[in-house]
This record gives structure tokens, C-alpha cells and sequence, in this order.
């Protein structure tokens, strides 16, 4: 599954379809406030981040392949899917997830429960000096 930001996983993990929004939905009745990391550790960016580099590799791959050969429709829809998805990853899963007003501090997970902000759950921003979680090197990388 993604959600509709272009990211993907809960918690550090891939649920069964449903199963993270039926968690968001009963942390969010249950638990109140900015430390809510049920509502908060949605969309890790470094998986985010190395779905956009599998789906880069996928154009590359339907480009080389229909080189010099006519394209069908349907295969240019899925390869306009793959780039508006990227685009949307990009967008929200990378570029999101940086603090514009802190240059180098970063999100480790996109929150997208009800009532919460950036800068709760567990992590919150990254510090520049003090973290080097994997999500600062796929953003610099990204």
C-alpha cells in the first residue's frame, strides 16, 4: 500500500492493507497530545525515498524498452502513473520532511494521524549536531 503523500509503512513496517488506518483511527480516539507516536510514525522517509529510487529504475527500464517501438496506451498510462507518483514522493516524502527554517533538520517519519504536528511523536526534528538517523542521509541524498 502508499498513502496519498507517496509514502509508505507504519511504525517502521508494512501492514496488511487496512491495518494502519484502522490504528490510526483507534490511537487517535484513544491517545491525545503532540507524544502520540500511533498517530505520528507514518511514512518513513527513507522508504519513501528508496521507493522513488526503484520507480527511477522503472522509467529507465519502460524507456529502454519501448525504444524504436510503438507504445501502447495502457503502458504509457502506467508510466504516467509511475512519474506523478514520484512527483507527489518527492513533494511530500522528501522535500516535506526537511525544516525549512533549520537547514539540515529533518523529519524520520511523515506524520499523517489526526491532531498531531512535525514536531511531535517519538523523534520530532532531527538535531544537526546531535542525530544521524538513516532518514538525514537519504535526504541529502534525495
Amino acid at each position: 500500500y502508499a498513502y496519498l503523500t507517496g509514502g509508505s509503512s507504519f511504525q517502521e513496517e508494512w501492514r496488511s492493507p487496512g491495518g494502519a488506518s484502522e490504528s490510526m483511527v483507534e490511537s487517535s480516539l484513544r491517545l491525545r497530545g503532540p507524544r502520540n507516536w500511533q498517530a505520528h510514525d507514518h511514512a518513513e522517509s527513507c522508504v519513501t525515498h528508496n521507493a522513488m529510487l526503484l520507480s527511477t529504475k522503472m522509467m529507465r527500464w519502460h524507456a529502454a524498452a519501448s525504444r524504436g517501438v510503438p507504445v501502447a496506451a495502457t503502458a504509457l498510462r502506467s508510466l504516467a502513473a509511475l512519474c506523478d507518483w514520484y512527483e507527489t514522493a518527492l513533494h511530500n516524502g522528501v522535500l516535506g520532511t526537511q525544516r525549512g527554517s533549520q537547514p539540515g533538520a529533518v523529519l524520520y517519519m511523515m506524520p499523517l494521524g489526526g491532531g498531531v504536528s512535525k514536531r511531535g511523536g517519538a523523534k520530532g526534528w532531527s538535531n544537526t549536531e546531535h542525530h544521524f538517523w538513516c532518514c538525514m542521509g537519504s535526504a541529502a541524498e534525495a
